[in-house]
């Protein structure tokens, strides 16, 4: 038999030999670290092993990383290459480029263990540089992902909106709504959470045209004849489009200046302002290819079409890469505005806009659910602008998800609508697994002050328009206790079933008072009147304040300024407490220990005392 605990068999050969053949064990599982690291090598030899890391990214931003590893992986001659090879082919959609884009591993180039390890440690380093809820920050830290900084644009417009209720009107909440909600008149699931009284019916077309008109006060814009003007001026301003005309010059202007003169043109054309188009065009230190695009605006604008003009415009839109040109072309060759919503390399929300402005009633509503329903199949980041952060917008992230395994982005979005709007058991359910699964991945980049304050700001969203706390807080995870009675060191006492973090509300008054008379304050234990032990590194009672510091000395020297408040008493104490931890676990970063309920205990001295610890608590 083989020695060797594989399965084994007896094989007879061609030869007449009898053999015992023995299968080769399965090889050893390949596990990546939470940390980005590959170590490789055999079991039986510890000196075999070697480690692989990411890339170094010291000192670097993130989008600077990311963008090194388009350099390494994308060298500029593949790039023209690739582009070479676009103008005999159909362009790249804006959703497949963005998707090209990060698919750097599976571009048919070779990469090194090194840059595939640091692809996998984007997710890391955005959520260390402080990813988050600050929509402006995080656009900063995404400056290498222009389709996601859009996205947090327009989560930034949706939360002002929301922080100064402005999206409130007749009783019903339509804050961080999509496009597609508007036109259609439909809120879903999220129709009894948004609103604001339980038993009202209310008619959401009604609510709609009274918003725009008396609330929002949205300018009049240039489009086509419509039922639904109110609804159309609202969906511009979802697609961050309701300019006026001043509104509007300025924005040109302000991105000529920026050298953004073609998508300062076509936000002018998309407006019918296409005397401005050419300004845009021919201001700013202008190129070449400006000027000739200049001229097919002022051709076009002459009404001057033939079948020889639509060629020559379709053949330089072949050679030409910049979405905005080609939207440009695409309407000035044919003068028909589906030419331009064909023109998918065009980012969504401008092709939305358009559409919005110029397509008619019935036509408008095919194309909004046509496009809601592409979004939300592939999973395009772009299609916010027509879900919004609703009940849609789940299966918009569950398909971004699946596609690149990428938890991180859809929950920090959704939390700004679930639980507030979305309450139902399948979405919700589904949102937590999302934030728990989220939690775990920061837990394990070792990032707990990162995943403290993603739990802190995260909460802070669930609260309805009036304030109401939807989340209860988290129960009660640290107790300071007295070392001889065992007691609390809070005012809450036993009588109290529930935890003191829970309800936040029963206080119930006790024997003793915490904070005594000025000569015992902090030394003794309200209940049993027993000394706190002694330090034992200072000698001084645990409690009593340290006559040295700078707090004592300037509260000396001005008692004839009046009675200290609270406050100032408390910051004159260094006091020292035992800490029971009660099946909790607590995090000690930087000699501070970190506590659920926001109480940080400074570390200076600390020792072991009755099978706890002491910490000194400023």
């Amino acid at each position: 038999m083989s020695p060797s605990n594989e399965p084994t068999a007896l094989t007879l050969s061609g030869n007449g030999q009898v053999n015992i053949i023995t299968t080769k064990p399965p090889s050893p599982p390949v596990r990546l670290s939470s940390q980005g690291l590959l170590i490789r090598g055999t079991s039986g030899d510890d000196a075999d092993f070697r480690t692989i890391s990411p890339l170094p990214s010291q000192g670097l931003r993130v989008s600077e990383v990311i963008e090194d590893l388009r350099e390494r992986i994308l060298p500029s001659h593949d790039i023209q290459e690739v582009s070479r090879e676009n103008h005999h082919t159909k362009p790249l959609s804006s959703r497949e480029a963005r998707e090209r884009a990060l698919s750097l591993g599976a571009s048919g180039n070779l990469i090194t263990a090194e840059e595939a390890l640091t692809l996998l440690t984007i997710n890391r380093l955005r959520c260390k540089e402080g990813y988050l809820f600050d929509a402006a920050r995080n656009r900063r830290i995404l400056a290498d992902d222009h389709r996601l900084q859009g996205f947090w644009g327009w989560i930034e417009r949706a939360r002002n909106d929301s922080s100064n209720d402005s999206m409130i009107a007749n009783g019903l909440d339509l804050n961080y709504v999509g496009v597609c909600d508007i036109w259609n008149n439909d809120l879903g699931d999220t129709l009894d959470t948004r609103h604001l009284e339980p038993d009202a019916r209310l008619d959401i077309s009604k609510v709609i045209v009274n918003l725009v008109r008396e609330q929002l006060n949205l300018p009049e814009t240039r489009g086509c004849e419509t039922d639904y003007p109110e609804h159309r001026r609202l969906c511009l301003r979802l697609c961050g489009a309701a300019q006026t005309h001043r509104e509007l010059e300025e924005l040109v202007r302000t991105l000529s200046a920026d050298s953004q003169h073609t998508k300062a043109a076509a936000l002018a054309v998309f407006q019918d302002e296409a005397k401005l188009a050419y300004l845009a065009l021919r201001s700013h230190h202008p190129t070449q290819a400006h000027k000739l695009l200049a001229m097919a605006i002022a051709g076009a604008a002459k009404g001057d079409t033939d079948p020889d003009w639509e060629d020559t415009c379709a053949e330089i839109a072949k050679e030409l890469t910049d979405p905005y040109a080609r939207a440009i072309l695409a309407l000035v060759s044919k003068g028909d505005w589906n030419s331009v919503i064909q023109e998918t390399t065009l980012p969504l929300k401008y092709r939305i806009e358009v559409a919005v402005r110029w397509l008619p009633d019935d036509e408008l509503t095919e194309y909004i659910n046509e496009m809601t329903a592409e979004a939300i199949l592939q999973g395009d980041i772009e299609g916010i602008v027509l879900t919004g952060l609703g009940p849609s917008a789940m299966d918009l992230f569950q398909s971004y998800i699946r596609k690149f395994n990428d938890v991180q982005t859809p929950v920090l979005a959704m939390s700004h609508s679930v639980p507030r709007f979305i309450n139902n058991n399948p979405n919700r359910a589904r949102f937590e697994a999302w934030r728990e699964t989220y939690r775990w991945q920061i837990n394990s980049w070792k990032l707990q002050l990162e995943r403290a304050r993603f739990d802190v700001g995260s909460r802070k969203f669930a609260v309805t328009w009036d304030g109401r706390k939807l989340i209860e807080p988290p129960r009660q995870q640290v107790s300071l206790t007295c070392n001889y009675c065992t007691r609390p060191l809070t005012q809450h006492d036993a009588s109290s079933q529930l935890s003191p973090s829970t309800t936040g509300e029963v206080v119930h008054p006790t024997p003793g008072n915490p904070l005594g008379t000025s000569a015992m304050s902090g030394m003794v234990c309200p209940r049993c009147g027993r000394h706190m032990p002694r330090c034992g590194v200072c000698t001084f009672w645990l409690g009593s304040p340290d006559p040295m510091s700078k707090a004592c000395l300037a509260a000396d020297a001005g008692q004839q300024a009046g009675k200290p408040t609270q406050a100032e008493m408390m910051r004159r104490f260094i006091v020292f407490w035992y800490v029971r931890l009660p099946n909790a676990t607590v995090s000690v970063i930087d000699e501070v220990l970190i506590l659920p309920f926001n109480f940080p205990l400074f570390l200076p001295c600390g020792m072991g005392y009755g099978g706890g610890r002491v910490w000194c608590c400023f």
